[in-house]
């Protein structure tokens, strides 16, 4: 299984040109699928990520919520997150928290969205 970090280096070009292009607040909305057995180690590092990206080391993150599914869902993840600017979610996928998250490898896919607030 690919790596968080393998399936969204693949997309990373297109995130970056995207935020080179837009300023002010932006709003991210991330899905991870965990492989089944790997769900409970995906949620504990999305728990660091959090603890981090919710704490004064990252002030430019304004929202940072982890939902998870529910039964047989429970190796879904969707993550809500809100930035001040463009520059703070670069750092935020440089800190070295996301990448231990990024590094994980068994993950089954993931999807990032991003969008320009209103």
């Amino acid at each position: 299984m690919p790596s968080l970090g393998e399936i969204a280096g693949a997309a990373m070009p297109s995130i970056q040109a995207k935020l080179a292009v837009t300023s002010g607040p932006i709003n991210v909305v991330a899905k991870i699928t965990a492989e089944p057995a790997h769900a409970d180690t995906v949620a504990d590092l999305l728990k660091q990520v959090a603890l981090v990206a919710n704490s004064d080391k990252e002030p430019q993150t304004l929202t940072y919520r982890i939902s998870r599914g529910i039964s047989e869902q429970n190796n879904r993840f969707v993550v809500y997150e809100e930035y001040a600017a463009p520059e703070a979610l670069s750092a935020h996928l440089a800190s070295p928290q996301f990448q231990a998250l990024s590094a994980f490898p068994n993950v089954e896919n993931a999807e990032l969205d991003i969008y320009k607030e209103y």
